[in-house]
């Protein structure tokens, strides 16, 4: 396995996802939940500060997390402790952020629109939408003895299917937009 930092994170283009993060490394590949070491995407475990967090119905991850208040990623592709019990892909621990006794701000907003898309890549063309806004706050209460750090991340994506059907009945029809705010 091996650990990414914050700066790497930063620099490196990716999803802003910890589980795209997880698969610029060797053995790991993306399928929505990453395979680890040929494990299937439903044999990893998925910890916050060690904490698990591993969905106990799907035995996939159950949080999406705010990708700016990552501090480090730590990937473990094999060799497990006994710690990691049942285990057979391998386990993604996502260290976050924490305050200091320097007062911290960072914002940051995301827009991708079909608009911004090239043309013609894709045979059925979607009218879409996202924004990602998030706002890190860290800092000291009592100097060098208690530190604060707060993190909040707002999603919304539309996105509408195209019209247009091969069955005659439904080629008029718009469907609804899918909309999704977290």
């Amino acid at each position: 396995g091996q650990s990414l930092n914050k700066k790497f994170l930063e620099d490196v283009p990716t999803g802003r996802t910890y589980q795209d993060a997880a698969t610029l490394l060797p053995g790991v590949v993306a399928a929505g939940n990453p395979v680890i070491n040929g494990g299937s995407s439903y044999s990893n475990q998925y910890l916050v500060d060690g904490v698990n967090t591993t969905d106990p119905s799907t035995n996939t991850f159950s949080l999406n997390f705010n990708f700016d208040a990552i501090e480090e990623l730590e990937v473990i592709t094999g060799g497990f402790s006994p710690e990691y019990g049942n285990v057979s892909g391998g386990v993604i621990n996502v260290v976050t952020k924490s305050g200091s006794n320097d007062f911290e701000l960072d914002t940051s907003l995301y827009y991708r629109a079909s608009g911004l898309s090239l043309e013609g890549l894709d045979q059925s063309p979607r009218d879409f939408d996202d924004i990602q806004a998030n706002l890190n706050l860290g800092g000291p209460i009592i100097k060098d003895h208690l530190w604060y750090f707060l993190s909040g991340e707002f999603d919304r994506s539309r996105s509408q299917l195209p019209r247009g059907s091969s069955v005659d009945a439904l080629a008029r029809i718009q469907h609804p937009a899918q909309l999704y705010e977290s």
